[in-house]
């Protein structure tokens, strides 16, 4: 009995998709990214209101927010 299978781009996607859903250093790397961002903008917007700049600080704490 010979079983033959074609494998396409598609499975390929599939499997690093699934591989980094399951692995834990990409899991710790998405959480720390998303802590990490809002963070960012949100220290970005208290700098520019130190400056007066309102416009830029209302966009980055929206941002940070999103």
């Amino acid at each position: 009995m010979q079983i033959e299978f074609i494998i396409e781009d598609s499975d390929f996607l599939t499997f690093q998709l699934f591989t980094a859903s399951e692995s834990p250093l990409v899991r710790r790397k998405r959480l720390r990214n998303k802590i990490l961002i809002p963070v960012i903008y949100t220290i970005f917007g208290l700098f520019f209101i130190y400056y007066q700049q309102y416009y830029i600080t209302i966009t980055f704490i929206i941002l940070s927010v999103l």
